[in-house]
This record gives C-alpha cells, structure tokens and sequence, in this order.
C-alpha cells in the first residue's frame, strides 16, 4: 500500500462487495488517495441506492457475491437508465480466468480490477475515471489521515477470522454433489480474494487450491479426496499465523 493522493479531482464512489473485510479495505485505500466512499454490502443494497436517487462517479463491484451478483447487479443498473447507463462500473473480482473479463463487460462493466487489489492498477482506473467524470466534488483529491491502523485492525481482525475456516467447510461437508463442490469453491473464491488483498499470500494461494481442486471435482473420475487435501493445506496455512508478504 504505497504512495500519496491522486491529484485529479475526488471522487464519489461506491464499493460494493458482501465480505466486511473487503469493503473496510477499499474504504482505507480510496479515503487515503483522498476520494469518498460509501459501501453497500450486496447488489441488492447498491441497487436501492442507485433507486433512490444518490449519484457516484464510480462502482467498484465484487462480482461473486450471494443472492444478487455483481454480473445481474451491473445489468439492473444499466436498466435504470438515465446517468445509471453510462456511470462507470469497474469489477473486482479474485477469478483468474480471462473469460471473466468478457462477461464483466457483456453485462455492462466499463473495466475490471483483479483480487488481492493492486494500489497501482486501483490508481490508473480512478485517473481514467476522473478524465472522464463531470460534477463530481470540485476538490482535489488529498489524503484523510487513514492508513496503517486501520489496515493493521483489518488484517487482525481476519487473522481471528481464520480459526473459522474449519467449521464453514465442515459445515459444507453433509451437501451432495454437485452442491457441496460449488460451495466449497465459492467459500475457498472469497477466502482467496480477501487474503490476498489483506497481504496474507500463503491463505490465499492454498485457498485458490481448494477452489482449483472443487472445481476439478464436478467431473466424475475426480476424487473427493483431492479436495480435503487442498482444504487441509489452507486451514495449515491459516493456523500457521501467516505473516504479511
């Protein structure tokens, strides 16, 4: 989490991801390079919102959340017409697979951030943005003052987080296929993204193993025995209390 503010005007955005841990870290890196943020914590949320009249220069929208994704939020967006059509929509989301970027832009997104964030990419998205936005605050962007103690409380807070690791895969174990292995690949996709955007890199590579190894699983010659391995190698990782990389 390097370098100061932006000095293109601040920015009005809304970030939109169901995982507590995410949305306290956007809110740090956007308050910090001087923009103001508002959260919504699923699609459904940031929708109403949008419904009910309030205006953002920016939606950063995780795209695998629970009930409403990011994909069926973005288009009910662009549904609403009006400035909705055209507000730029940016994705952030852990998946690997270049096929996603497409998707992300066939349901209406204008860009698309990868998981863990990367201040770099975060920062040459908002200069995009800002040489397009009009109206926004009228101020230049400057830094608020938050930073590594906020960041220090959400990285702890999720290293205690992590003892619950057991329990929610257990808690997955009594589903049948092919249930049980899309579960478990939608647990191990957000354990991957916000480990990997908090600086833990050891959870985050062995939780990209469970979801690689449950996702191998729908075909039928692959045994679930794959899957429990690749899930104790992420509850080792997190019980070794990892350190930041």
């Amino acid at each position: 989490m390097a370098d100061g503010p932006d000095t293109r005007p601040a920015l009005r955005i809304l970030a939109v991801d169901d995982v507590e841990a995410n949305r306290e870290l956007v809110a740090i890196i956007l308050s910090r390079l001087g923009h103001t943020v508002s959260l919504a914590d699923s699609g459904q949320a940031a929708l109403a919102r949008l419904k009910a009249g309030e205006t953002f220069d920016l939606v950063l929208m995780d795209v695998q959340m629970p009930g409403m994704d990011g994909l069926e939020t973005t288009r009910a967006i662009r549904a609403l017409g009006g400035p909705c059509r055209r507000m730029p929509i940016a994705a952030l989301t852990a998946n690997r697979l270049a096929s996603q970027s497409a998707e992300c832009r066939a349901a209406g997104m204008d860009d698309y951030l990868a998981k863990p964030i990367q201040e770099g990419a975060l920062k040459r998205l908002l200069r995009r943005v800002a040489g397009q936005v009009r109206g926004s605050s009228g101020r230049a962007a400057s830094p608020d003052g938050m930073g590594a103690g906020g960041l220090s409380a959400i990285r702890a807070g999720y290293r205690t987080h992590m003892a619950t690791f057991a329990s929610a895969f257990a808690g997955l174990g009594a589903m049948g296929d092919p249930d049980r292995a899309e579960a478990v690949a939608a647990l191990a996709h957000t354990i991957a993204g916000t480990a990997g955007s908090l600086g833990f890199q050891s959870v985050s590579e062995a939780a990209f193993g469970v979801e690689d190894a449950a996702k191998r699983h729908r075909t039928p010659r692959n045994d679930w025995a794959d899957v429990e391995k690749q899930i104790g190698a992420l509850l080792d990782a997190a019980a070794e209390k990892p350190s930041i990389s």
